[in-house]
């Protein structure tokens, strides 16, 4: 793997249909996919691409989202949910993540905890580099892009 984009999921609307509660991408967030997405397109090659999203709804949006955009499928993992009853898991977040190493970017659509808290895990028990990948907060549809053979990491857009 060369380059890791975690992207914390984009604002997401909720409605009620047939008695289910469901969500979509708001125009903001649609905005801010397209944003992410005119990025990724510049720096990533479509045909070793790999997108995997946690179950929640709003990841899933965004990953269908990209998904199109790309033209491939993605990948849902409930392993990469995190909530009061299955908090953050960095080692099985990481497990999930070396399922897919094979492409050369996986894009990786997550929420907040492990948006800002797995790259500098990442950075320790893959790359092997201490302290090399420190994160802070990160927006809502906004991307962390990790590159795995520097290793150096940046915010986008």
């Amino acid at each position: 793997m060369k380059r890791l984009i975690l992207i914390r999921f984009a604002q997401c609307g909720y409605e009620e249909r047939d008695g289910r509660i469901g969500s979509y991408l708001t125009e903001a967030g649609v905005r801010q996919m397209g944003r992410i997405f005119n990025c990724l397109i510049h720096i990533v090659d479509s045909a070793s691409i790999s997108i995997i999203s946690s179950t929640s709804n709003r990841s899933r949006r965004c990953a269908e989202f990209l998904g199109a955009k790309f033209g491939i499928d993605y990948q849902p993992h409930s392993e990469l949910l995190s909530s009061e009853s299955s908090p953050y898991n960095a080692s099985e977040t990481l497990k999930v993540i070396k399922m897919h190493e094979h492409a050369d970017t996986l894009i990786v659509i997550i929420g907040k905890d492990h948006a800002e808290n797995f790259p500098a895990y990442f950075a320790e028990n893959y790359l092997h580099k201490k302290d090399a990948l420190r994160a802070h907060s990160i927006c809502p549809g906004c991307a962390w892009i990790i590159d795995c053979q520097k290793p150096s990491i940046h915010s986008a857009p």
